[in-house]
């Protein structure tokens, strides 16, 4: 039986997360009659400027193909504009092949359904036979973690969680199981 190897190679965009300070849309002096619309302005814009967090459980993918596919969505709907750091993480299990060659295993985060993910928003797995032609025949268990940063609007955005598998010869499979997205959405601009 062939040697088996699996390597796995992260691709990261590090987010850096910065607070600005709030303006309210209103201000008192002592003395001076308010409205309750004043007041709950105020507090609509501290809202607002406050970070938030969304997360779901995913389950598990169906076997993946050679195209990225869908495994899980999760929707934020920001109160303002802003920024969604996300993190996935998961199990990707890769099945062992029946032929020599190589197998791939890509998961990433994207804003748009079942989308290729930019440069950094992946990683990725692969699985070679150092013994032709022996087969590697072995199954493999690995952890996952993809982190990304999206810009969003106010109102709702979703994201996905997507994942393919290719390989030559054809051979293997993989699959992801307790698959989790998380999302921080923070308001504001990007820093200079």
């Amino acid at each position: 039986m062939g040697e088996g190897r699996v390597r796995v190679r992260n691709y990261r965009v590090t987010p850096v997360v910065a607070y600005a300070a709030v303006t309210v849309p209103n201000t008192f002096s002592s003395g001076t009659t308010i409205s309750s619309s004043q007041v709950n302005a105020n507090f609509t814009a501290l809202g607002n400027a406050m970070p938030a967090v969304k997360t779901a459980s995913l389950g598990a993918s169906a076997t993946l193909t050679g195209s990225y596919s869908n495994v899980g969505s999760l929707t934020v709907t920001a109160p303002t504009a802003g920024f969604v750091q996300l993190t996935a993480t998961g199990m990707a299990e890769i099945l062992g092949k029946t032929n020599a060659g190589y197998f791939f295993l890509y998961v990433g985060l994207t804003d748009t359904s079942s989308g290729i993910p930019a440069e950094g928003n992946f990683t990725r797995f692969y699985l070679t036979d150092t013994a032709t032609p022996a087969a590697v025949t072995a199954n493999y268990n690995i952890p996952y973690s993809v982190h990304s940063v999206f810009p969003v609007a106010a109102g709702a955005n979703t994201f996905y969680l997507v994942a393919l598998e290719t390989g030559s010869p054809s051979g293997g499979s993989g699959r992801l199981w307790y698959n989790r997205i998380t999302a921080i959405f923070v308001p504001g601009t990007a820093l200079p």
